[in-house]
């Protein structure tokens, strides 16, 4: 028509669509595609792309991961070496405190590392065990049974106490005597420093004969360990060291590591240590014996140190608790005045240093 103006394209779309039914104008939306792409949607405008991994690509998220894992499990093991050996020092301080609050209660005397009788066994643990959580209402009948169990099922069928966590370093989980393992005994890892390596003068030493003098030749620390024939019932007061006998609180070792696969607690084998180091096998009561065979098999049917696997898994560190309280850790040669056998000297079988109350740093 003549005189008359074109309507815009996108007017007459809007005027057209304002005139269908939703349903055609459905239809018109997805088949229509304008150039101007500002009204309908369009098949191509909704299609989702899709892509995959090359190969290349792959190998470099694997490699990426690779690199990643390299660098953090060393940081993660470092870490968790950090919190056991921290656990272990709190236990062992915990202990300590322990200690003292017994002496403060039996007139400043230390408990002995043992009393073994005919009636029952008393380890410096089974003397502790109230005061290192430990409930109160346990009769000695059952805390001089020799042994402590993991938990309440196993501890009622025989007829022991409950074990305490405290009294095992979280490194220690070296294979067992197979009669620990079967019963559920409670380990324990931690002992007094003997009071001498002699039968009959540091340990099993006769009731009758009194304490050793610290003067004797040999002396080491307060934890002598007792033995009794003939009698009745335990005795849960046996004689122990006075405190004033420590002249070096700060440099004089009271509590050690010694792992060994046949050490329950509230037994009295071994409740005390002879030392750091011997050249070769040995009874299981130094804290390392090169001789003592590793293998599961014969740790699981003989009673030896576990000290060549404790060691290393501490970074070749023990942890030491000392009769002011403090808890250090040091390499076993920081400890004594010796050295293992070869060009830096002699087997420390006979130690002296932080082990001895005569020789205390």
């Amino acid at each position: 028509m003549a005189g008359s103006v074109a309507a815009p394209p996108q007017a007459v779309n809007r005027a057209v669509c304002a005139n269908l039914p939703n349903a055609t104008l459905l239809r018109l939306v997805l088949r229509t595609q304008p150039r101007s792409g500002k009204f309908c949607s369009t098949p191509s405008a909704i299609r989702v792309h899709q892509s995959a991994f090359t190969l290349i690509e792959l190998l470099v998220v694997i490699a990426i991961i690779a690199i990643l894992a390299a660098i953090l499990l060393p940081v993660l093991s470092n870490a968790r070496i950090t919190a056991q050996r921290a656990q272990c020092m709190n236990n062992m301080k915990q202990l300590a405190t322990g200690m003292f609050l017994f002496c403060d209660d039996h007139n400043n005397a230390y408990p002995p590392a043992d009393w073994y009788g005919s009636s029952g066994t008393v380890s410096w643990d089974t003397l502790l065990y109230n005061y290192i959580g430990g409930g109160s209402g346990v009769p000695s009948t059952l805390l001089t049974a020799g042994a402590y169990c993991n938990d309440s099922v196993s501890a009622d069928a025989i007829g022991c106490p409950l074990g305490l966590k405290i009294l095992a370093c979280p490194f220690d989980t070296f294979t067992k005597e197979t009669y620990v393992t079967e019963n559920d005994f409670s380990i324990r890892t931690y002992e007094m420093v003997a009071a001498g390596q002699g039968y009959g003068t540091g340990w099993d030493v006769p009731i009758a004969n009194g304490l050793t003098s610290i003067y004797s030749s040999g002396f080491m620390g307060v934890g002598i360990s007792w033995l009794s024939t003939g009698d009745t019932t335990p005795d849960m007061s046996p004689p122990g060291y006075p405190v004033s006998v420590v002249l070096h609180p700060a440099g004089t070792i009271m509590l050690v590591e010694l792992a060994n696969s046949q050490d329950v607690e509230g037994n009295s084998w071994p409740s005390f240590c002879f030392g750091p180091y011997y050249s070769s096998a040995g009874s299981g009561l130094y804290q390392i014996e090169a001789g003592d065979p590793q293998t599961p098999q014969s740790l699981a049917t003989t009673g030896a140190s576990e000290g060549l696997q404790l060691y290393p898994a501490q970074r070749n560190r023990f942890n030491y608790a000392f009769h002011d309280g403090h808890v250090e850790t040091l390499m076993w040669q920081q400890t004594v005045t010796a050295a293992p056998s070869g060009p830096r000297g002699t087997p420390s079988t006979a130690p002296s240093g932080m082990w001895s109350l005569q020789t205390a740093d």
